[in-house]
Formats: structure tokens, C-alpha cells, sequence
């Protein structure tokens, strides 16, 4: 009997060292993307769409590392570009950028290929040029580095693809993502000390952007159980 038990302890332990990758192995979940980016006259824009990979190979490694528990996995899975050139776009003027476009007015032109959009599918809308917003209260208008259609969430455009960072960009982005998973903007003294990604305007933000318990959570939440696809 004792021979057994010492035989069944050394299997056990034998297949704890073999098998443990296994046991911890990260469930990996796919969102899929449509990306859409604006060009004069609707040309292809080689550029903007290797900067669409470089973007979603980025935020992956920053989800998959500093966002999602070990037990998951995010992948993003390109299956379309589109370039885009809406016709009469509303614009305004800003000082110290110039023209702008109002991102309620892109956003909405974004057509949905059927009226029921998968839940694991949204639309990256890239552009060069600059976008904004008018505000009724102060009676002017304001420029914006990214965007999320208010409605459904399932559009996010982002501005300036060739004028900032991969790492500005990537803020952008990760700070949409936010809104997806419904957090809101933070306007608290802790965006005066840290860079915390859902902070309006930190310049740390590009550069070592923190993501709270709350975003964390609710990222994981939205996205990996209700927006996402097993693979």
C-alpha cells in the first residue's frame, strides 16, 4: 500500500512538471475589425493600412500584458479596408490646427453593412487629417486625437495617423477602447499626478499610460465577455 501511494505522489508531482503550461494555458478570444480610412478621391493608402497592423499588433501586446488576467487572451483580426471619402464633410476651424472635422458627422456616416453589426466586429476609422467637435456651452469648437460613436460603440476613428507617434496613437486607441467597455473620461485631480488612460489631456499618457482597477475590470467585462469570439 505504501508502494502505491508512493507511486501515485511521484505521478502526480511528474505531471505537474510536464503539464503546467497546460493548466495555465490563456483562452485566446477574437475581435474582428473593419477598418476604414479617409483618402482624396477613395485611393488606396498603402501606408495607412500597414499602420492599421502596427496599431492592432500594439494594442494587443499592451492588453495582453498590462490589461487582461493571465487566464486571457485578446487577438485582433483584420478582415477588411476600405478607403473612404465622405462627400460635404461638416467642418470648423480651430486655432493653432485649422480645419477640422466634426467626428459626430464621420461617425455617423460609417454605414453598417447590415443592421444587426456582430458583437465581436467593430469599424477603425483612420484618418490623417485633423477632427473635432463644436460645443454648445462655450460657442466654439475643439480638436480631438479620437472618437467613439456614442450610440452603439462600435465605431472608434482616430486623427492625425500621420502626424503623431505609434505610441500617441496607440493612447488614442487604448482610450476608446475605454469607452467601449464604457468607462468614462476622468476630469479628478489624479489626472494632475498620474497618467491614467482615461485622462483627457496627459502627455505621460503617451508614454507610460496607467490602467486603473476600474478600466481593467470593466475591459475584461464588455469586451472579453460580451464582445469577443472564442477562438
Amino acid at each position: 500500500m505504501l508502494k502505491k501511494n508512493y507511486q501515485y505522489t511521484v505521478l502526480v508531482f511528474i505531471c505537474g512538471l510536464v503539464f503546467p503550461a497546460v493548466a495555465l494555458e490563456a483562452q485566446t478570444r477574437i475581435m474582428d475589425v473593419q477598418v476604414y480610412y479617409i483618402s482624396r478621391e477613395a485611393q488606396t493608402d498603402p501606408q495607412l493600412e500597414i499602420f492599421a497592423h502596427r496599431l492592432l499588433t500594439a494594442a494587443e501586446a499592451k492588453i495582453n500584458t498590462e490589461i487582461l488576467p493571465p487566464s486571457a487572451r485578446l487577438e485582433f483580426r483584420i478582415i477588411g479596408f476600405t478607403p473612404w471619402d465622405p462627400p460635404d464633410p461638416v467642418t470648423y476651424e480651430v486655432r493653432g490646427k485649422g480645419t477640422v472635422t466634426d467626428y459626430n458627422d464621420l461617425l455617423s456616416r460609417l454605414r453598417l453593412t447590415s443592421s444587426r453589426f456582430p458583437a465581436n466586429q467593430f469599424l477603425l476609422a483612420l484618418t490623417r487629417g485633423y477632427i473635432g467637435f463644436w460645443n454648445e456651452s462655450s460657442n466654439r469648437a475643439y480638436a480631438a486625437f479620437g472618437a467613439i460613436d456614442q450610440n452603439d460603440r462600435s465605431r472608434i476613428l482616430l486623427a492625425e495617423c500621420g502626424n503623431r507617434s505609434l505610441s500617441a496613437l496607440l493612447s488614442s486607441f487604448l482610450h476608446e477602447l475605454g469607452h467601449m467597455a464604457e468607462v468614462p473620461d476622468r476630469y479628478d485631480d489624479v489626472c494632475k499626478k498620474k497618467a491614467d488612460i482615461m485622462c483627457k489631456n496627459t502627455n505621460e499618457r503617451e508614454l507610460r499610460p496607467i490602467f486603473n482597477i476600474r478600466y481593467r475590470k470593466s475591459f475584461h467585462a464588455f469586451i472579453w465577455f460580451l464582445r469577443a469570439k472564442i477562438q
